[in-house]
């Protein structure tokens, strides 16, 4: 049995694109403080609206973290931190690299559609 607090995953699931993506990852073990516990939680409810944001601006077309971020208003950093929890769920995936506006070569990501 994990050790990590499970609760999370019975919210993620409760939501159209937790049951589309399957099961969120713990985010705090069973014996972890209680500020612990807090945090993901927290975590839980904004994680959901980005991967929604994130999707949607991969809508208009392939794009890097950094013109993600543009078109959906989030932060870059935010960013990053779900596109690879998007792409274990098969919801994203990287299909090549572009160059930022600083010119630094980053993954290209495109939205995983109903043909695969």
């Amino acid at each position: 049995m994990s050790d990590y607090y499970p609760s999370i995953d019975a919210t993620w699931q409760s939501t159209p694109l937790g049951r589309l993506a399957g099961a969120v990852p713990a985010r705090a073990r069973r014996t972890d403080p209680v500020t612990s516990h807090e945090a993901a939680a927290a975590v839980a409810d904004f994680e959901g609206d980005h991967y929604v944001q994130i999707l949607e601006a991969l809508a208009m077309g392939p794009a890097g973290a950094t013109a993600i971020a543009a078109r959906c208003g989030l932060g870059r950093d935010a960013v990053g931190k779900r596109m690879s929890e998007l792409a274990r769920r098969g919801l994203v995936f990287i299909d090549g690299t572009e160059r930022n506006a600083n010119g630094r070569n980053e993954a290209r990501y495109r939205r995983v559609t109903n043909g695969g």
